[in-house]
């Protein structure tokens, strides 16, 4: 269980302070660390509104429901091929465990992102309703990562076969050996259950208290009070899953429940309360146990100059195809690859209306959908004021997005190919993208399901047999995918390119810094053909 904070280690009591608990979490996190996921920025007044906590409202029931349906899946592969006494794995078996342990760090990654931003609620936000509802969220997404990482450790306890299998390297999604142990030594760690006890307390005492905000909010907001609940249902369960896998494994553990049990936990609620005069700050300040110490810097992402920027938006045009790869980023979990994540320039209203995007030349459109179209073509700004000209797939489902937003904050390589369509192509290919505005996330990565979209899944749907683009989809953990690079293959292994090269930009290899190099025509071209060979 983790909440990122920045209360010094050395200001808790010394059952918090102990290092065993940073190490178990630096280890843990099984992918490499993420960067934290750069938020939308604040409304045009500065002042940080309602956008941020109802978007990572959506992010939290996304999650949560793509982790209900893991357990379902968990449980039926616990009585399937958890029942069976051999050495080996069929192929079909293989991308099944291989996809559902994906899926899950991929959630994780995501949760753990999420709790790392809201670990700075207080500054974050302006005033105590919004601050406490900064809180309840990253708090939320705590218990959720703690809820199914027990999970995933109880549901196989007892399985060797299967626990062997988890703990191998899965090469080509770099998921390194060892992810099963590392759960296993995370949901036991006397510090992290420790962490957890004395920080529930100090919640639940916060929420008992009728003159709390916490308290109020609970009375009066149907949403944060389904929120407490559900953190709530999460809590129970992850104490009924510990004590189930320090029961089953008391032999190789033989201390840690005694530990557990006479742990001062009061007291440590108690000298945390006392430092920090907050039940809920005291609350996150003991559950940043170490984990301040996994913020490792990563290489920073691309710093664009202004003239950088114009160059770029004066090249795009409606419909093209912007990939991209962005280290630790969550997107860029799809698979390994040169570029990971992708997405489509939708310009501005006026952009859109140039290119023939107007509900006169789309009369197919069905009636029950016409109105919400219109609508999202008028759309030309992002509730924090940036503009709206991008449509992209992330955890929150199908929604618009800002290319200034992604250029300043989390960009290290960026490619962008512009379909080679006639204008009525390029209008259907922009109408299938609009039409998937609100769609949810496929956290599956099925093609073959258009019920839901991940990233290249938006592009696939909008782009496959229109000109002379025909994707062909690559079979990846049980289920036909597309990735960033696939794209860019199918582009270059054609005399008739379907795509048009229009620009890369990457790290200036010169530059001190992490300045970028923006790179056109021919020379970018041969530069692209080399990352990708160099990538094989």
């Amino acid at each position: 269980m983790v909440f990122l904070g920045v209360v010094p280690l050395s200001s808790l009591p010394p059952c918090v302070q102990a290092q065993p608990g940073a190490e178990v979490r630096e280890e843990v996190r099984i992918l490499p660390r993420n960067p934290t996921h750069a938020s939308p920025s604040a409304p045009a007044d500065g002042a940080p509104g309602e956008h941020r906590l109802k978007t990572d409202l959506v992010r939290l029931r996304s999650f949560s429901g793509a982790l209900a349906e893991l357990e379902k899946e968990m449980n039926h592969l616990r009585e399937s091929i958890g029942q069976k006494e051999r050495d080996y794995y069929t192929s079909d078996e293989h991308d099944r465990i291989e996809s559902l342990l994906f899926r899950y760090l991929a959630c994780r990654e995501s949760l753990w992102d999420m709790i790392d931003y809201y670990s700075s609620y207080q500054e974050t936000f302006p005033d105590s309703e919004r601050r406490t509802k900064g809180f309840l969220i990253g708090f939320s997404a705590a218990n959720l990562l703690s809820c199914y990482s027990s999970k995933v450790v109880a549901t196989f306890l007892d399985k060797p076969v299967v626990i062997g299998k988890l703990n191998e390297k899965f090469f080509r999604l770099a998921i390194p050996r060892g992810t099963y142990d590392n759960l296993f030594k995370s949901v036991t760690s006397v510090d992290n259950l420790s962490a957890m006890k004395a920080a529930w307390l100090l919640y639940d005492e916060e929420r008992k208290n009728p003159e709390s905000t916490l308290s109020r909010l609970a009375a009066t907001n149907t949403v944060y009070r389904e929120l407490m609940e559900q953190s709530d249902w999460m809590h129970t369960k992850t104490a009924e899953q510990t004590d189930y896998i320090l029961e089953e494994k008391s032999f190789l553990l033989p201390n840690v429940r005694n530990r557990i049990r006479h742990a001062a936990i009061h007291e440590i609620a108690l000298k945390a309360k006392e430092k920090f005069k907050d039940n809920l700050y005291a609350a996150r300040g003991i559950l940043s146990v170490g984990v301040s110490r996994i913020k490792s810097p990563l290489a920073s992402e691309l710093a664009f100059s202004p003239s950088q920027v114009r160059t770029i938006k004066s090249k795009l045009r409606p419909g093209d195809v912007i990939l991209t790869f962005t280290e630790g980023y969550m997107c860029n979990i799809f698979l390994p690859g040169t570029f990971k994540h992708g997405m489509t320039y939708v310009g501005s209203p006026e952009e859109r209306r140039e290119a023939g995007l107007t509900m006169e030349n789309m009369p197919d459109i069905p009636p029950g959908r016409r109105d919400e179209l219109s609508t999202h073509l008028s759309q030309g700004t992002l509730p924090t004021g940036e503009d709206a000209d991008l449509v992209e797939s992330v955890a929150e489902g199908v929604v618009f997005s800002s290319l200034d937003h992604i250029l300043e904050t989390h960009i290290n390589r960026l490619l962008v190919l512009r379909p080679c369509l006639t204008e009525d192509e390029r209008v259907g290919q922009l109408a299938t993208v609009f039409l998937l505005l609100g769609n949810t996330y496929d956290f599956k990565f099925d093609f073959s399901d258009a019920s839901h979209q991940c990233c290249t899944e938006v592009i696939y749907r909008a782009l496959h047999k229109r000109g002379t683009i025909e994707f062909s989809l690559i079979r990846r953990m049980g289920n036909q995918t597309l990735s960033a690079d696939d794209i860019i293959r199918h582009h270059m292994s054609r005399d008739d390119r379907p795509f048009e090269f229009v620009l890369l930009a990457e790290r200036d290899p010169e530059g001190e810094r992490q300045e970028a190099v923006v790179q056109t025509g021919r020379e970018g071209e041969e530069r692209l053909n080399d990352l990708m060979e160099s990538h094989e």
